[in-house]
């Protein structure tokens, strides 16, 4: 078993690759995940990793590159970047940034050019479209042509076409949660396909939640149209609304969203009013991918009202201790919330 000390740039690049395309071991993803958390700048590199490939795709159109004569140019640039010593090595035309992080970026980009080419979830180039696919227990950062941010919770599909999408700006929510903070474009409508019903941005920001039985659209600024595809039927949402689509009734709904917590998995901002610590639990199971149970009955049916605000889940599992006096303890990777 490979440990931290071992750890390279390169093997980094490995294993992150590995985690992209589902292959990694466990023990190498403890290694991945201890590597995210050292710093905001280790995070950063493995966050913009997984948008990489959206730069990789204007250079490719920019220049008309073929993917195989663009590795085939790429490992020959490789091949001679590797014989300049390691303190003096630099990318061409890149601004100057330390070389560890110079060095790392073109193995990622050499990476990402046999990704494409071995055609693996992130694009298929064939019909055109960018999809990114986020991991089980993290957020995802997606920055689109258009300059609107998305940010995709865990376990979150989206796709869009790579070089259609300034003139129809669609993205396809295939699955999961996404935050949207969108661009305005004067004469450019931003349309969320959600498969029978589609959300049509009037200028705003808002949160889309899809799974098999049902869509709901948050908004937080602007107005959204939450439209039936198949016909002129809509609903519209200005701020504080929730829209909702029942997918086997097709039915659409409007109302206030009661949800003070609905982007908590973004922000972990929890807002709670006499709630039972089990919807408390299931709340925060979500927003941390990690799983908590409470040891007794009684337990489940006591009411927490605080307001929190931490970003690590021992944190927030401090305060419920502290207001509850109860204990808090771990069991391998399942937190417990028990009276005695």
């Amino acid at each position: 078993m490979m440990n931290e000390s071992e750890l390279n740039d390169e093997l980094i690049c490995n294993l992150i690759i590995e985690a992209i395309d589902g292959t990694i071991a466990p023990d190498a993803q403890v290694l991945l995940e201890r590597w995210r958390k050292k710093s905001a700048e280790n995070e950063s590199t493995y966050q913009q990793y997984l948008n990489v490939q959206v730069n990789l795709d204007k250079i490719s159109e920019r220049h008309s590159y073929a993917v195989n004569d663009s590795w085939e140019a790429l490992d020959r640039k490789l091949s001679k970047f590797d014989k300049i010593p390691f303190e003096t090595q630099r990318f061409e035309e890149a601004p100057v940034t330390p070389a560890r992080t110079s060095f790392l970026w073109f193995k990622i980009a050499a990476a990402i050019m046999v990704i494409l080419s071995a055609g693996y979830y992130f694009i298929a180039s064939n019909r055109g479209y960018v999809t990114i696919d986020s991991d089980k227990d993290g957020i995802t950062a997606l920055t689109l042509p258009d300059g609107s941010a998305v940010k995709l919770n865990a376990a979150t599909a989206v796709r869009y076409h790579k070089t259609e999408f300034n003139d129809d700006r669609r993205l396809e929510l295939l699955r999961g949660e996404i935050f949207i903070d969108v661009a305005h474009k004067q004469h450019s409508r931003f349309s969320v396909d959600l498969g029978k019903v589609e959300a049509l941005d009037i200028g705003t920001s808002f949160n889309v939640f899809r799974n098999t039985q049902k869509i709901a659209v948050v908004v937080e600024e602007g107005i959204v149209a939450l439209k039936k595809r198949s016909s002129n039927e809509q609903i519209l949402l200005k701020k504080g609304q929730l829209g909702t689509y029942n997918i086997q009734k097709q039915a659409l709904m409007s109302l206030v969203n009661n949800d003070l917590n609905y982007k908590a998995w973004l922000d972990h901002h929890f807002r709670f009013t006499e709630t039972p610590l089990h919807e408390v639990v299931a709340q925060l199971e979500k927003a941390y991918h990690t799983r908590i149970r409470i040891a007794e009955p009684e337990l489940k049916v006591r009411r927490l009202t605080a307001d929190i605000d931490y970003e690590q889940i021992d944190s927030v599992l401090a305060v419920i201790a502290a207001s509850f006096q109860c204990h808090v303890t771990k069991d391998q990777e399942t937190y417990v919330l028990s009276d005695r």
